[in-house]
């Protein structure tokens, strides 16, 4: 569900338009478009794959399929050649962008939480490891949204000089929905 919700977010980054909003008066700090919406849904997905990844490392049948997947993720990508058309035409990305900036990610998680399931087995459970997922999120947001693009760079450009709250508040909600649907799906699942 995770990745579904991030895929969506990309498509609808792309192709959905609207005029934007304003959430508070007239400052472009609260304005609302379509790369807001498209945050929000991404950042759920993000925080129900986190939990997902997080909880998976409890279980040696789940770290093996985690493993399958990295490897049929690696070779998919690897097949694909360096300009792969489909992939920026649906995405944006190369498929050397998609590996070098997800591979450092996934291999960093993967040691934390092999250590993790070694040292503090329960931080794995279900609820820890939807706290640890919302927790990363909104950290990452934070050094991202109130940090980097403030006063820093926004991706290739110059600092933007301003913190677009509009954009904070979406994503942040995005970290609650992606909760509510970790815990709705838990819940359904556990009813006889």
């Amino acid at each position: 569900m995770g990745v579904t919700l991030i895929m969506l977010a990309i498509k609808l980054n792309r192709f959905l338009t609207f005029d934007p909003i304003y959430l508070v008066g007239q400052r472009r700090e609260w304005l609302v478009g379509p790369r807001e919406i498209a945050h929000l849904i991404g950042i759920a997905g993000c925080t129900v794959g986190g939990w997902y990844f997080i909880s998976s490392f409890a279980s040696k049948l789940l770290i093996c399929w985690n493993l399958a997947l990295t490897v049929a993720f690696v070779v998919g990508v690897a097949s694909m050649g360096p300009e792969s058309q489909w992939l920026y035409d649906a995405f944006g990305i190369t498929p050397l962008e998609l590996y070098v900036n997800l591979s450092t990610i996934y291999l960093g998680a993967w040691i934390w939480l092999a250590l993790t399931a070694w040292a503090v087995p329960n931080m794995l459970r279900f609820r820890p490891a939807l706290i640890i997922s919302c927790i990363f999120m909104v950290v990452t947001i934070g050094l991202w949204e109130l940090y980097t693009q403030p006063f820093v760079h926004v991706y290739d450009g110059p600092a933007r000089g301003w913190i677009q709250a509009s954009q904070v508040a979406c994503d942040l909600l995005g970290v609650l929905v992606g909760a509510l649907l970790v815990l709705f799906t838990n819940y359904q699942a556990r009813r006889p």
